[in-house]
């Protein structure tokens, strides 16, 4: 009797015991691709980005250098001007006109290179968030 009451106890426990095992999947399917290959597209396309950045920062900073030493001529000419002649004192006016657009030119670049700077930090840490969190480990460049 005993024997018989163990086997009813056992079936009924067994099934429920092995529904309760758990087993996981490391791979997470977002819109139809593993975030793998998600995270790994975003990284990429996100690293080159920084990496574009990164070179138009360079550029600014040698055409910022351009500024500053032509700027520096400027001021040497006008200590040296002679107010009374008209002639010169228009074509240096000309000249610093040119010079002040190149700055303002100068300045706007940068601006927009800053908020392309700001977006990708938000865009980095968006899909940095969204992939760490699902095990995805980004890699350091």
């Amino acid at each position: 009797m005993k024997i018989a009451r163990l086997a009813v106890i056992a079936a009924l426990v067994l099934p429920a015991a092995a529904m309760a095992q758990v087993s996981t999947s490391r791979v997470w399917i977002v819109e139809g691709r593993p975030v793998g290959a998600l995270c790994s597209d975003r990284e990429e396309f996100l690293f080159d980005r920084k990496a574009q950045l990164d070179r138009e920062k360079m550029d600014n900073d040698a055409e910022l250098a351009a500024i500053d030493r032509e700027g520096a001529m400027l001021e040497g000419e006008l200590r040296q001007l002679d107010p009374s002649n008209t002639a010169a004192v228009e074509d240096y006016n000309a000249r610093s006109d040119a010079h002040n657009r190149r700055v303002a030119a100068h300045n706007r670049r940068v601006a927009n290179m800053n908020a392309a700077v700001n977006d990708l930090n938000v865009d980095i840490n968006e899909a940095s968030g969204y992939c760490t969190s699902r095990g995805w480990v980004w890699r350091v460049r």
